[in-house]
């Protein structure tokens, strides 16, 4: 276990599969994280790449309060080694033009709730307004969040959330776990978050 400030965080469960991906099962939420290793990928590809991979129930990850994000960084991202993750959050509508704007979580959830800007962000400042619409953590930046578009060069892979912790692992290369599955927000699911 590891003390974190005044909240326990306990990785419940470790479990791991082909393609590096491991599992951490947060106790506060009993959710089941996991950092899945795709060099160079998009927002979408991994959106796509976690579908196929994950399978139903799993989604980019949701980060809704600073001791989700520190169990996320340091249980998942900084024992990888990586330098960029993406997350679940995207502008709605995708042409917003104010970087500041439109902020949403693949599942609905209040984006207002937490939010861990990186210094100076978002900003839109790769490609002008509207061009960076995806959310990623940054690794050297311990663990705050950057706006990031197309294309966005160091990107390591993506962190993927279930609602339940993992039961059972490793069926054909999918994470199967038990539980309910999330609703998506309905932008997201009308594929209104790609371009």
């Amino acid at each position: 276990m590891k003390h974190f400030g005044n909240v326990l965080l306990a990785a419940l469960m470790v479990v791991g599969c082909a393609g590096g991906a491991a599992a951490e099962v947060w106790s506060v939420n009993r959710h089941t994280y996991v950092m899945v290793p795709l060099q160079g990928a998009t927002w979408v590809q991994a959106q796509a790449d976690l579908q196929a991979r994950l399978g139903a129930g799993w989604y980019l990850a949701t980060i809704t309060s600073r001791e989700e994000n520190d169990f996320i960084f340091n249980t998942l991202v900084l024992p990888s080694g990586g330098s960029k993750y993406w997350l679940g959050g995207f502008q709605n509508p995708p042409d917003e033009t104010a970087a500041d704007l439109g902020w949403s979580w693949v599942t609905g959830e209040d984006f207002t709730l937490y939010r861990n800007w990186a210094n100076a962000e978002p900003n839109d400042a790769a490609y002008g307004p509207g061009s960076e619409q995806w959310l990623e953590m940054l690794v050297y930046d311990n663990g705050t969040w950057n706006d990031a578009g197309v294309p966005e060069e160091g990107v390591t892979g993506y962190i993927a959330e279930n609602d339940a912790p993992v039961s059972h692992f490793c069926n054909g290369g999918k994470f199967r776990p038990h539980g309910r599955r999330r609703a998506v927000h309905p932008a997201y699911r009308r594929g209104e978050h790609a371009r």
